[in-house]
């Protein structure tokens, strides 16, 4: 479990730490502090030196539309203010394993520029100057990884350059050591979990009795009639249906938003187990009179999983009713919320614990 990390260089993030993070972390604030920034964080540090991640970043910040590979798209932005800095510095703490460090720093030489041009054509052949590129450090505990991000040309038929790609170059020392990862989740509107996928972890689930049960009181939140839940198998391709009272079959995609968002999000927690689930903006899909339900139906299966869910929101309710929640299960000490504020390009983020919130909320203070 994350309780710690502190950021310098990335993306709004000059000089940002935040600690006090629980089992449940809500993250809270003003548009622009950088709340979804945290998370992206987390998830790069997590990857370590998988290059798809690059894109993934920046296909989230672009509406899920995929965008072209080259340096001022996929590297420049997760640098602060771009130009700002040339070192992205992640360090998290974990409970058990402790400190993870993540370094990225740009490279080139000063006369082609920091982050500048793509591999170029001399008389028809591709020259192998394999620049832009960024250097990767990441240490934790007795584990160390080096070596460099690269773009290079991926050739399509004819040997044509049809795109570029990113690819990691190992420090030769480096090259054979293995790092063992964390599982992580990143949940974002608009970058959902495929059908294909949802089926498959109900296939899953619907071997223990016990997720089973869970899955069908999430969905019965929603609609008491339902009364089972299965994967069928159409044409090769998996689907997801629910049976609603004693005959009807209804696929789970043809269902509302709210369900559908719903059964992801406990199926997310179900796959990751011991692990980090973020879930950016949770309230958005969700009518009010289903946030208890809801809630407490994600939180004890955390709980139970070991999962820890790091949550955005910019939500009164929220931010009350997980308070009310925590409070049913007895553990208001694994519920955390971090405030962030930005002022004067400082971002902070204030710690608050289930205890701290329940006073706030009963002497009615602003808290978001």
């Amino acid at each position: 479990m994350i309780e710690k990390m502190k950021i310098q260089g990335f993306r709004c993030f000059q000089n940002f730490e935040m600690h006090d993070m629980k089992p449940i972390t809500l993250i809270g604030g003003e548009n622009n502090a950088g709340k979804s920034a945290v998370m992206e964080a987390i998830l790069l540090i997590s990857t370590v030196n998988d290059p798809k991640y690059f894109s993934l970043l920046a296909k989230l910040r672009n509406g899920n539309e995929n965008v072209s590979v080259q340096s001022d798209h996929v590297w420049l932005p997760l640098f602060y203010h771009f130009t700002k800095t040339k070192e992205i510095a992640i360090d998290i703490t974990r409970n058990m394993e402790g400190e993870s460090s993540f370094r990225l720093a740009k490279g080139g030489k000063p006369s082609e520029g920091l982050l500048d041009g793509l591999p170029t054509m001399q008389f028809g052949i591709m020259e192998k100057e394999y620049l832009p590129w960024l250097g990767m450090e990441y240490r934790s505990g007795s584990i160390e990884k080096k070596g460099r991000f690269v773009i290079v040309p991926a050739y399509g038929p004819y040997s044509v350059v049809s795109q570029n790609m990113i690819q990691f170059e190992a420090d030769d020392r480096q090259s054979n050591v293995p790092v063992p990862l964390e599982r992580m989740l990143f949940y974002k509107a608009g970058n959902s979990l495929s059908s294909a996928t949802v089926a498959e972890w109900v296939s899953k689930s619907c071997m223990s009795a016990t997720r089973k049960q869970q899955l069908l009181q999430m969905l019965q939140n929603f609609d008491a009639e339902i009364a089972d839940v299965m994967t069928v198998i159409d044409d090769g391709t998996p689907y997801v249906y629910i049976l609603r009272g004693n005959s009807e079959y209804i696929p789970l995609r043809y269902m509302g938003d709210g369900i559908n968002k719903a059964i992801r999000l406990l199926l997310g927690i179900m796959n990751v187990g011991v692990g980090t689930f973020m879930i950016d903006e949770i309230e958005n899909g969700f009518y009010y009179d289903y946030y208890h339900d809801i809630l407490s139906a994600l939180y004890q299966s955390a709980l139970q999983m070991n999962c820890q869910l790091l949550i955005t929101t910019h939500n009164r309710d929220i931010l009350q009713i997980s308070v009310e929640v925590m409070k049913e299960l007895e553990q208001q000490d694994k519920l955390s919320y971090q405030r962030m504020e930005h002022r004067d390009e400082v971002i902070k983020s204030y710690a608050f614990d289930g205890f701290d919130l329940e006073h706030a909320f009963a002497a009615g203070m602003e808290v978001r």
